[in-house]
């Protein structure tokens, strides 16, 4: 019996801020096709991540990596814009 293996997606993406590290050379990232329960990034054309990179170009919720809402209605964008401002004070901290 053969296991079938597991679909990935790969999508580029444009920087648009880098507090640490040095973001894939080819300006992609890889995940799991999306499924619930699976720690997967849904990965979609036109939506702003935050994305945890660690030895590699795989993104999953589980390593921090998740979409990020900036602009729209404040009761949705507070809390990802003051993440943001917290991890932009912990890069600074680090140079």
């Amino acid at each position: 019996m053969s296991v079938k293996p597991e679909a990935i997606v790969e999508a580029t993406f444009r920087l648009v801020e880098n507090l640490k590290g040095q973001p894939p050379p080819d300006g992609k990232v890889k995940s799991l096709v999306w499924s619930n329960g699976n720690c997967s990034v849904l990965l979609a054309a036109g939506l702003d991540y935050l994305f945890f990179l660690h030895d590699d170009s795989f993104v999953l919720v589980g390593g921090g990596s998740t979409p990020i809402m900036l602009e729209g209605v404040e009761s949705v964008t507070a809390e990802p814009k003051s993440l943001l401002r917290r991890l932009r004070a912990l890069s600074e901290l680090q140079k």
